[in-house]
């Protein structure tokens, strides 16, 4: 083992190693990872551990497949991912795998509900560091949700545009002191999310 390369780097070779279907490098990999730096060898057993993988295949070419994950609508058994993950995993590593699980589409009031604890994670923040009180209208958050949420890519972005729209002007509230003991109203003006004092 190479005693420069850091854990990604072994997590990222045990990963190579199973996509070529080399179970046996792989495991060293993956042991070399967790291994704690003192040098010396170490024997590892993966008999009682779990491994979760997660992919985006989906069935036939990308212009007539049907979705799966995060693009799937009220998806099926766990057979109609079958032929994608079929063709991409070498069947050696297909044999090891225990189960499937196919999930549905996220819709508009899954990303509605998501946003929900953000917001309420970020109110909490505020509250607590600040001593202030964030309300977030409805129309911003139909803002936020315009940025953040698509049917192909679910809810990825959601947490990037309140980011953007929210929290970093909230910091520069917070850093010119405008925020401290404040009610700090986010509402939706021109197309922006405008932050004021109320």
């Amino acid at each position: 083992m190479n005693p420069m390369a850091t854990v990604a780097d072994y997590l990222d070779a045990g990963m190579q190693q199973l996509r070529a279907g080399n179970y046996a490098k792989a495991l060293p990999c993956f042991g070399a990872a967790l291994k704690e730096n003192d040098n010396l060898p170490v024997v590892w057993s993966y008999a009682g551990a779990v491994f979760v993988m997660t992919s985006n295949l989906a069935p036939g070419p990308p212009d007539a497949r049907a979705p799966i994950g995060f693009g799937a609508k009220a998806a099926g058994p766990a057979a109609a991912a079958d032929d994608p993950v079929g063709r991409f995993f070498r069947p050696e590593l297909l044999n090891r795998i225990d189960d499937r699980i196919v999930f549905r589409a996220l819709d508009r009031d899954d990303a509605e509900r998501v946003l929900a604890r953000l917001t309420a994670a970020l109110e909490r923040e505020l509250r607590e560091r600040w001593g202030a009180e964030l309300e977030i209208t409805p129309e911003a958050r139909e803002l936020i949700l315009e940025e953040g949420f698509s049917n192909d890519f679910g809810v990825r972005s959601l947490e990037r545009a309140l980011e953007r729209r929210v929290r970093e002007p909230l910091g520069a509230m917070a850093l010119d002191g405008a925020a401290t003991g404040a009610h700090v109203r986010a509402a939706a003006e021109g197309g922006a999310v405008v932050l004021r004092r109320v």
